[in-house]
């Protein structure tokens, strides 16, 4: 290490170091610190310099920062000495020293980094400091400066240091057992630093691998983990070696395998890892008896040598058929053809004798080792020919001699060199016959074109003139004498006749060949087929009898200027375009028990209201939809009624299930049962009332009403059977008597009428109420007797019931 001080270039030893800075002793001239003890060292490692503050000096500060030890150095530091400060400056490759006065304290902190420091200066002598190459002693905290022997110094540390590492690695390790059985011949413990003491290896905690050795014995390498405990064993097993058995076989070439104790171990020879101990050997080869031994291997790793010698199993078999030239085949193998001699294995055998033309033969034989035999083919019977039968159209029986063997198309074996009689049959055609021969494993195709049976078919019609159809197909027009036409097969023929005016009608006709047939057809006019699809009078599952009422136009409503009428009476036309059957009574209580067992009519006064055939009443508009509903369920009708939001209303469109009658259908049978005058009582056009034109508020229900029609009397004081008074012209009982009656339509007090009439209404979309109409016999009011009085509800009453109507188609 070279120092420049001055101009004056100064070289340093190894000894020179650690250099003081300060005192007496300093290496390094520092204004105003010459005397006293030194305040710092300087160290060098390596290429790099360090300072250590003295033990007993002055606090000494780098960079602002008191030293309690050392600390290496950087271009920029500044070490402040108390009296002197040094700052780091690079220089090239060489670090240089600058040495400063200090004139007054700065807080130890770095000097501001100007060109100029603040004050007056001392001389600032300028030091440069060289590494050389060579290891300086590291410092401590060196009081002053020493030179020692340079090769105790290190020998001194090294007896240290391997003084301390022993120490401190028998503070750390753990005595081990380590146990290998059998005993090894080598043993090594990888990672272990001393040799074992007494039995045990001293070992720090973690892991390490133990190698065992032992003839006869598998190497061992297995880990294991030190821990932090006191005492500690690991043991470990050696694995012996297998054996080994070596098995060859003669004679050499044959593919013969060898088992062990029933396992596979390979084709001869072949070497086999055995354990010690018995051990059985077998060998099989196809055409030698099998070969079994006992083996004993003795001590593991051990080598024994097996030989088998395979006696042959097999004997010369000769093979001879009449005539020669027939394949043998034994067990499935093809062996050649006769005369044929060749080894054969000892055993049951199967041989199999093929010839063309001929059916194959099978036979049995047993073969023992060694023994030859000669084994002969029996006599081989010809094979059978083959005939495919196929027809015109397909599906024809057939039968083969007389019988039957299925249906075209068809393939058959049938004996050779003889003849057969093939005979066709089909539904609709002719029979067939054909005569075949066939040779011995021939094969024959006959294909036989079936010809259709006839039928001859006379079509008349009423009106005549009509056009017949006969499968899509027109084949004329009726007349007086009828339409003959022909008809081939047996399959039925679907047959339209038709005539414009006339509704077309359909039939099935099945041909019988031979025979001639007739179709008389009456023709109907769309009126007669609608008469005869809707009978006038019908009858419900409940035994309801219902009356078909065509429709026509009326007009609904009261005029203005007729006594009595009410303002939600307004006329309107209407227009019923579709015919409706009607129940000729109200729903007796008989009848609507049977969809409500539990329902009371109940009484008025003292009188029943619940005789078998009296009107039905205390029925909700609700209750009386249900029943129209189970009635269509009882006849296989579509309901006319669903639920939506909790409530029953009318299906859309409506259909054939029974319901209540619209408002325009009651009035259309009770006012209108002689258009085109309307009637305006239930009797007629006028008053007084005739005497029993009806069950109305008379004078015998006057103790329970309270009042009633002046002078009238017709002897029944609440409802009375439903038959009880005179029908009306259409044959319906108590239209505007007995009980007023529920209609189908939601009730308004405003509707209008329209320029152009309504068709088939139903009444409006909303309302709380529907409607009530005709009389009753609580009606005491001349006014309510009117057919136009509207009135409307919600709840059952006592005078209140219903009928049911459905549409026809």
């Amino acid at each position: 290490m070279l120092i420049e001080e001055g101009g004056v270039e100064r070289r340093l030893a190894r000894d020179d170091f650690p250099l003081a800075l300060g005192g007496a002793e300093s290496g390094v001239r520092l204004p105003g610190l010459e005397t006293g003890a030194a305040r710092a060292y300087l160290g060098v490692s390596g290429d790099e310099i360090f300072v250590q503050p003295a033990e007993d000096g002055q606090p000494v500060v780098c960079n602002g920062a008191a030293l309690r030890s050392s600390q290496w150095l950087r271009e920029g530091d500044v070490v402040d000495l108390g009296g002197a400060m040094l700052r780091v400056a690079s220089d090239g490759g060489s670090i240089r020293l600058e040495v400063e006065a200090r004139l007054r304290d700065a807080g130890g902190g770095r000097p501001p980094k100007s060109a100029e420091p603040a004050g007056p200066r001392l001389e600032e002598p300028e030091i440069r400091i060289r590494p050389v190459r060579f290891e300086p002693s590291r410092l401590a905290a060196p009081k002053r400066r020493r030179r020692l022997p340079a090769l105790a110094t290190v020998g001194l540390w090294l007896f240290l240091a391997a003084f301390a590492g022993a120490a401190w690695f028998v503070f750390t390790a753990r005595p081990v057992r380590v146990e290998v059985s059998p005993e090894p011949d080598l043993l090594e413990i990888e990672g272990a630093w001393l040799p074992p003491l007494g039995g045990r290896h001293l070992l720090r905690q973690g892991d390490y691998t133990v190698v065992a050795e032992k003839e006869g014995y598998s190497r061992l390498e297995a880990r294991f983990t030190v821990t932090g405990a006191s005492s500690q064993e690991a043991r470990f097993e050696l694995e012996p070696l297998p054996a080994s058995l070596s098995i060859t076989v003669e004679p050499g070439g044959v593919e013969a395998r060898v088992r062990v104790d029933g396992v596979d171990v390979g084709v001869a020879p072949v070497v086999a890892p055995l354990d010690a101990g018995a051990h059985a050997v077998e060998v099989i080869a196809d055409g030698f008896q099998p070969f079994e031994e006992q083996v004993t291997i003795g001590e593991p790793g051990s080598s024994v040598e097996l030989h088998a010698v395979l006696i042959d199993d097999r004997a010369p078999i000769t093979f001879t058929s009449e005539p020669a030239g027939v394949a043998v085949v034994v067990d499935g193998t093809r062996l050649g053809a006769t005369p044929l001699t060749v080894p054969v294995a000892a055993g049951a055998r199967r041989v199999e004798w093929l010839r063309a033309g001929f059916r194959p033969a099978r036979t049995r034989f047993e073969v023992e080792a060694g023994v030859a035999q000669s084994v002969a083919a029996p006599s081989l019977v010809p094979a059978d020919g083959n005939l495919v039968v196929t027809s015109e159209p397909e599906g024809a029986a057939v039968t083969v001699d007389g019988v039957f063997r299925g249906r075209t198309p068809l393939e058959l074996d049938l004996g050779p060199g003889e003849p057969h009689r093939v005979a066709l049959s089909k539904a609709g055609y002719q029979s067939a016959e054909r005569e075949v021969r066939l040779e011995p494993a021939a094969s024959e195709t006959i294909r036989v074109e079936l010809v259709e049976e006839v039928a001859e078919l006379v079509v008349t019609s009423r009106p005549p003139g009509a056009e017949v159809m006969i499968a899509g197909q027109s084949r004329g027009t009726t007349t007086t004498e009828g339409l003959r036409v022909v008809l081939a097969g047996s399959e039925p023929y679907e047959v339209e006749v038709r005539k414009e005016g006339y509704v077309t009608e359909r039939a099935s006709v099945t041909p019988r060949p031979g025979l001639e047939q007739s179709l008389d057809v009456s023709l109907r006019t769309p009126e007669e087929e609608r008469a005869e699809r809707t009978p006038p009078v019908i009858r419900t599952a409940a035994g309801q009898e219902m009356r078909l009422i065509p429709g026509g136009r009326l007009r609904m409503g009261a005029p203005r200027r007729e006594p009595g009428r009410r303002p939600n009476e307004i006329e309107r036309d209407v227009e019923l375009t579709r015919p409706f059957y009607i129940s000729v009574t109200e729903v007796t209580n008989a009848e609507f028990l049977q969809f409500d067992p539990t329902h009371l009519s109940g009484k008025a006064g003292s009188n029943t209201l619940e005789l078998d055939e009296q009107p039905v009443v205390k029925v909700s508009w609700a209750a009386a939809a249900r029943y129209c509903n189970w009635l269509s369920d009882k006849d296989s009708l579509p309901p006319a009624y669903r639920l939506r939001g909790g409530e029953l209303v009318a299906v859309e469109p409506m259909n054939t299930g029974y319901r209540l009658p619209t408002e325009a259908e009651w009035e259309w049978v009770a006012r209108y049962p002689e258009p085109p005058t309307p009637r305006k009582y239930a009797w007629g056009a006028s008053l007084p009332i005739p005497p029993l034109a009806g069950n109305f508020g008379d004078m015998t229900a006057a103790s329970i009403l309270g009042r009633a029609l002046p002078g009238y009397n017709d002897k029944q004081p609440v409802t009375a059977p439903v038959r009880s008074f005179a029908p009306n012209p259409l044959g319906l009982y108590h239209l505007g008597g007995n009980v007023a009656e529920w209609a189908h339509d939601r009730y308004a007090v405003d509707a209008r009428g329209e320029a152009v009439p309504e068709r088939d209404p139903l009444g409006p979309d909303a309302g709380d109420q529907h409607v009530i109409r005709g009389a009753g016999w609580s009606t005491v009011n001349l006014t309510e007797l009117r057919l136009s009085y509207r009135d409307a509800g919600r709840a059952g009453r006592a005078d209140v019931g219903f009928r049911i109507v459905r549409y026809a188609e």
